[in-house]
């Protein structure tokens, strides 16, 4: 699903910034007040960039998947030795071992997210043997959120 795979970042610094959060996380007491941040961060006006009359309405009847931090437990967390593990920059290394790939491979891709275009997915499925690559139209990041009963659609028709 949408990734950087081969590419650099997008937005570098909101990365760093990220990575800086999830470490700050492992702090005693600053676990709790950056879960309830984060549910003002990942809101989803904030997501699309619009104000919430111009958010679509969801499809499923799930809950907004930004309200759930606050109940996340910061020992199941671990976000420090996560963000200390992230990658940093390009992993261009990639690029040599996609030919090596003697599998079907599935890139499963959404339109709208800005942090993953969807170059790096066109450029990887040139170099993967058996790729197929779909792409999910109207849809952002969060894809089983905007639209559930298309991935379910594509994942069925690739797993058979």
């Amino acid at each position: 699903m949408s990734n950087r795979m081969h590419a650099p970042p997008a937005c570098p610094r909101a990365r760093a910034l990220w990575q800086l959060a999830a470490r700050a996380a492992a702090v005693p007491g600053l676990d709790r007040l950056l879960a309830y941040g984060a549910s003002a961060v990942f809101a989803p006006e904030r997501a699309c960039g619009c104000p919430r009359a111009a958010i679509p309405p969801r499809r499923t009847s799930c809950a907004t998947p930004s309200r759930t931090f606050p109940a996340t437990r910061a020992s199941l967390a671990h976000g420090q030795s996560a963000a200390r593990n992230w990658p940093r920059g390009a992993q261009s290394y990639l690029l040599d071992e996609y030919p090596r790939l003697d599998m079907p491979v599935l890139l499963l891709w959404a339109d709208q997210d800005r942090l993953h275009p969807l170059a790096a997915a066109e450029e990887a499925l040139a170099r993967l043997p058996r790729g197929q690559l779909r792409v999910l139209e109207s849809v952002g990041f969060l894809m089983a959120y905007d639209d559930p009963v298309g991935l379910t659609r594509e994942l069925t028709a690739f797993c058979g």
